[in-house]
């Protein structure tokens, strides 16, 4: 997979040589993607060696440079924060749920596990009654 991408994104560093600019930006459209898979895929090695740092190393490098792409074709600012706000929580979210939880953590969510069942119980008394 990170042959792949990179491959593609190597193509797509080409296309602005050619005379067509339609060229050029009906491929760029797929730029952000390709970047997401290609990170993806070299953080899923490091994820598998059990290197939780350099993974979100990667992870980090594979966002800066989705946001640069980003930046390069002028986003509004508000736009473009918004973006990275929603990438932070979906990296954060995979990288959480890959990396094995700590005795505390496992701890904390077996205590929520109850408040969480007694919460549901509560609003469906309510609206029984």
């Amino acid at each position: 997979m990170v042959r792949d991408t990179s491959g593609i994104l190597d193509f797509f560093t080409f296309v602005p040589n050619t005379p067509t600019g339609r060229a050029f930006l009906t491929l760029q459209q797929f730029r952000p993607y390709v970047l997401m898979m290609n990170t993806r895929a070299k953080a899923s090695i490091f994820l598998a060696q059990g290197k939780f740092g350099e993974a979100m190393i990667e992870i980090e490098r594979g966002r800066d440079a989705i946001m640069e792409f980003f930046q390069k074709i002028e986003l509004s600012r508000a736009g473009l924060k918004k973006l990275g706000d929603r990438i932070s929580r979906r990296v954060a979210g995979r990288s959480e749920a890959k990396r094995p939880l700590s005795k505390l953590e496992v701890m904390q969510r077996e205590m929520e596990r109850p408040s969480r069942r007694t919460l549901r119980e509560s609003r469906g008394a309510a609206r029984r009654d």
